[in-house]
């Protein structure tokens, strides 16, 4: 008979490597109760893609048993409150399909040809500050210049150096307001992140109104949509706060991430570098190798049964992304990493309703990042290095420490 599974998804061994641990719980305990996290964990493919979207449960966190209890806490945290409410990562029912039908507009056909123009001459930027260089670090002289300059170029301002500084550390920490948690501590730490935070998102969408938007994202979200109706200046900072949250963090990572990756799988990057319009597919089975997502919640509003457990209305189910895209029952031979591989079962950017909306934009950064960084240094090797890996909060697992990705770069 097997051990009891005693699991901590925070602990150093679990950041990681966190494989083995999720190939025991799909094995053993696909429903399994956290006392950690107070919370379920759903390990299997089928059951994370069955509930992302299953009436049963809701991504909106006022279904949480300890919500009132939070939102007692929070009384003197209104920036907690103020992203609870309104960030189109949270919100739902008809509130969330207006403000998505509004954010679907700076990732049209129109408005990603402008994405992969800015997102061009930032890499090249970037790029061409390395001359006469022989080493870099991967995140703190490449992954972050990008996420922060095009997000800020999109948008039609640009930070002030303080803005910027703060945009580089403080978006991981802007996330915790996400943890569903009624510690006090924590809540006045997220409420200190997520003011600061909110306060550069309302002065660039002030700024960007104040000056015509021109060709930018705030100029897409303040148009009319085909009845007229119009987003109020609030809302516009509810979703360029929430574009900057996802798509900064998000996207730093994915690029991250995929050089990692391909610098481990030499073979996988000579097949990219031989046919470079694969890079934007590779994307995928990056996210699906190496996630930096660990899980994200879904509150439980009816009863249900799975795998002989019963999820409980107020009760939270974790979604394990990271195991779910090792689960062979969805993908054949998951523990090998293949840019050819055909991603009929991805989740990577969810499905239905909730699917991502900044998904295209999401591909057009990545490909670009990572075809343009091996198109000029196609020799680049890491440096014996161990990443520093850390709980920054429950939903992203990336390295903490910059500098701590050294590359060389012949």
């Amino acid at each position: 008979m097997s051990e009891p599974i005693e699991l901590s998804l925070f602990r150093p061994e679990f950041l990681a490597d966190p494989v083995p641990f999720y190939r025991r719980l799909r094995e053993e305990a696909p429903v399994y109760w956290s006392n950690e996290l107070g919370a379920w964990l759903i390990s299997r493919h089928a059951d994370v893609k069955m509930l992302w979207n299953d009436p049963r449960a809701t991504p909106d966190q006022k279904a949480w048993s300890g919500d009132a209890h939070l939102r007692e806490r929070a009384s003197a945290a209104p920036n907690v409150m103020w992203a609870l409410d309104e960030t189109l990562l949270l919100c739902h029912g008809a509130k969330h399909a207006r403000l998505r039908r509004f954010a679907h507009e700076p990732f049209l056909p129109g408005g990603c040809g402008r994405i992969a123009r800015v997102t061009e001459r930032v890499v090249r930027e970037v790029l061409d500050g390395f001359s006469g260089r022989g080493e870099i670090d991967l995140l703190a002289d490449y992954s972050v210049p990008i996420r922060i300059r095009v997000m800020s170029r999109l948008l039609g301002v640009e930070p002030t150096p303080e803005e910027e500084r703060f945009l580089v550390a403080g978006t991981n920490a802007a996330l915790g307001f996400l943890e569903p948690s009624t510690d006090g501590e924590t809540i006045a730490r997220n409420d200190a992140a997520l003011k600061e935070f909110r306060a550069i998102v309302a002065r660039i969408v002030a700024q960007s109104l104040r000056e015509g938007a021109g060709d930018s994202m705030v100029a897409d979200l303040r148009a009319p949509d085909r009845e007229g109706d119009r987003l109020s200046e609030n809302e516009v900072i509810a979703l360029v706060f929430s574009f900057l949250l996802a798509g900064t963090e998000a996207n730093g990572s994915l690029i991250t991430m995929g050089i990692l990756t391909l610098l481990e799988h030499r073979q996988q990057l000579a097949t990219l570098r031989r046919e470079p319009g694969r890079f934007a597919d590779a994307l995928k089975e990056i996210l699906r190798y190496r996630s930096f997502t660990k899980f994200l919640p879904r509150y439980i509003v009816r009863d249900l049964d799975l795998h002989g457990k019963t999820l409980r209305p107020g009760q939270i189910a974790l979604l394990l992304f990271q195991s779910a895209f090792r689960d062979p029952e969805a993908f054949e031979a998951p523990d090998v990493f293949d840019v050819t591989r055909k991603q009929t079962n991805s989740l990577a950017f969810g499905a239905g309703p909730h699917r991502c909306v900044g998904e295209r934009m999401a591909e057009i950064e990545g490909a670009v990042a990572l075809r343009e960084f091996f198109t000029r240094y196609p020799g680049a090797r890491r440096r014996d290095a161990k990443e520093d890996w850390a709980k920054h909060h429950m939903l992203v697992a990336v390295p903490r420490t910059i500098p701590v990705i050294p590359l060389m770069l012949a």
